[in-house]
């Protein structure tokens, strides 16, 4: 009778496994990458290739294709109307915080709608489909948290910058302006008083514009290219949780809710040099120096005579330099040049004859360069990369190289400081090993995560109640005008009391 019954138990537990495994290994799950940019889609396709391998059916919406698309449906959106070009991004460098607070979200409601006005992805809406789970990268692109709404899923939210006043609201982070930079400062944590009054604005102002500008834009576009009605302000805090790729290595420590997982470096996956590539990194005596500016920017759209400059002071170099330039066409390229329109970075950064990046710190390239402790010319051009510059150069691993600054043998000058001085690859190597240092891998705690969301229907016991409160309630706003109020009175009864006792002796030396 007894091993009747343990029979029983064991056979229901093996059952209820059984399910939860088919429920997690065979889910539904819509992948939505709005960023025009590919470094973005970079940085999430290892995650989308992880969760087909563990068996779900992922449909990707990108501006990009999956390289491999087995067990994954791809759904590729031109963004032929983005407003800003490569060109643009080295302009915006020059123009106010608060105006480039503005075109980032003008720059997110037209790929926002690009996205939904895609001829495949209506018919993705209106296909009667029905998915599990839906990951929306955040980028300026609220009307997107739709999509979990209308399938009936769980949603997930990923982001390849960390967490930022972009997103903070919608897990219910608390940011506080006071501490956490804002994304177009340039500052880290440590901030000046002038700095922490300059980003408080800031942070104000993109919360003004966001709720009272962007938000509508945002709800009408949800209302024409849904067929329901949904409300926008339900579909932003309607997350389980958030992947960031970030880390305290390459972001700076910050308060975190139990709904953000830190993933950063889930995409770097070292592959096998081609064996040209191989073959000079191995013969470098002197080791090899990797320029590159990302995926979106152009090198080519520097001017004639700042290309000229840098290629001179190249020259001068001891070092081989690979600078991934889109126009490989070059004239009088110095012998230890080689230019490509396209190089394998993170395989080079892997090699030990890498001996310094120049970059323009991106998300992505700054966290390659910390995970293989290679030294890094911060040259930013638009967006976070100053955040993430600065904190290259406060983290002792980055020499910051401004844009403006770069005349006579200024690159070669900076070059030559960041390789003979040993502390920034001695800083280097010591923020390599935080970074690496962790119980789990960043692509399994990601894929960990996402199933954990299935496994528990949501998860929706790891929303916290800061959901439930206003700003001015979060911030103690209101009780800090109760104390105020509190004090005036106590001040004003104090006065009116001493000016009636004075008024009462005066009264009494008149009579």
């Amino acid at each position: 009778m007894h091993n009747a019954n343990l029979r029983g138990k064991v056979l229901i537990c093996v059952t209820i496994l059984a399910i939860q495994c088919h429920v997690v290994l065979c889910s539904k799950i819509l992948v939505v990458l709005p960023s025009p940019g590919y470094s973005q889609h970079i940085l999430m396709e290892p995650l989308i290739m992880a969760l087909s391998m563990r068996g779900h059916n992922v449909t990707v919406i990108s501006g990009f294709a999956v390289k491999d698309p087995s067990n994954v449906r791809n759904i590729v959106v031109d963004f032929d109307k983005v407003d800003i070009t490569p060109n643009d991004l080295f302009e915006l460098r020059n123009l106010d915080l608060f105006t480039n607070i503005r075109i980032l979200h003008h720059l997110g409601l037209s790929v926002t709608e690009q996205l939904l006005a895609n001829r495949q992805v209506q018919k993705l809406i209106h296909s009667g489909e029905k998915f599990d789970l839906v990951a929306v990268e955040t980028f300026f692109n609220e009307a997107h948290h739709a999509f979990a709404k209308h399938f009936d899923a769980h949603q997930v939210l990923l982001h390849s910058i960390g967490i930022i006043e972009w997103n903070s609201h919608m897990v219910a982070n608390p940011n506080l302006p006071s501490y956490l930079p804002t994304s177009f400062s340039g500052y880290t944590t440590k901030m000046t008083f002038k700095e922490r009054f300059r980003n408080t604005i800031a942070l104000w102002f993109d919360r003004f514009y966001k709720f009272y500008v962007n938000y509508p834009a945002h709800q009408r576009l949800v209302d024409q290219y849904f067929p329901a009605k949904y409300d926008l302000e339900e579909l932003v805090y309607n997350s389980s949780l958030m992947l960031s790729c970030s880390h305290l290595s390459s972001t700076e420590p910050q308060p975190l809710t139990s709904a953000i997982i830190e993933v950063g470096g889930m995409h770097i996956v070292n592959k096998k040099l081609p064996e040209d590539l191989k073959e000079l990194l191995d013969s470098a005596k002197e080791g090899v120096i990797l320029f590159s500016l990302g995926s979106n920017a152009k090198s080519s759209m520097l001017s004639k005579e700042l290309i000229g400059t840098i290629i001179t002071s190249i020259g001068k170099l001891d070092q081989k330099v690979l600078w991934t330039f889109d126009d490989d066409k070059i004239k009088d390229a110095p012998a230890n040049l080689r230019i490509s329109k396209w190089f394998p970075q993170t395989d080079i950064l892997a090699h030990p004859n890498t001996v310094l990046f120049v970059s323009h710190c991106g998300m992505g390239s700054t966290t390659e360069a910390i995970h293989f402790g290679v030294p890094v010319i911060c040259m930013p051009i638009f967006g976070d990369q100053f955040m993430n510059s600065k904190r290259l150069a406060l983290f002792g691993m980055g020499l910051e190289l401004p844009w403006e600054s770069i005349t006579g043998d200024a690159f070669g000058e900076s070059v030559r400081h960041a390789l003979s001085d040993y502390r920034f690859k001695e800083n280097a190597k010591k923020r390599s090993e935080i970074f690496r240092d962790r119980p789990m891998g960043p692509l399994d705690l990601a894929v960990y995560w996402v199933d954990y969301v299935l496994r528990h229907n949501g998860a929706r016991h790891l929303r916290n109640s800061i959901y439930e409160l206003k700003w001015y309630q979060l911030y103690s706003v209101d009780v800090i005008l109760v104390l105020v109020l509190v004090f005036v009175g106590c001040i004003y009864g104090l006065s009116a009391t001493v000016n009636l006792v004075v008024a009462k002796g005066k009264k009494r030396k008149v009579e």
